[in-house]
């Protein structure tokens, strides 16, 4: 499962939902991988968004995420059929170079 290496950043989350379509929000681990959730919903229905995790190694995994309804848990499914459920604090705004 993808959530369990993840470390929990302590960043305020702003609604995932409304960020304009440029803006990315990622999570990184201590191992290396990270998971980028993006405003576009690509092949995803039903309201949710696509999500990309990056693999230490560089594999990509997509996936469609949706943040709960109190904005506290970001819910994953891989494309890989995998899962997660990851703390919405765990997420910040990517910062581009």
């Amino acid at each position: 499962m993808k959530l369990a290496a993840f470390a929990l950043t302590v960043v305020p989350l702003l609604s995932l939902a409304a960020e304009p379509e440029e803006e990315v929000r990622i999570a990184r681990s201590p191992n290396g991988d990270s998971i980028e959730l993006y405003a576009q919903s690509g092949p995803c229905a039903a309201g949710a968004r696509v999500a990309v995790h990056i693999a230490s190694d560089g594999a990509r995994t997509p996936g469609c995420y949706k943040v709960s309804a109190n904005q506290d848990v970001v819910g994953i499914v891989w494309f890989d059929t995998d899962t997660s459920a990851i703390p919405a604090r765990a997420f910040h705004v990517k910062q581009v170079l």
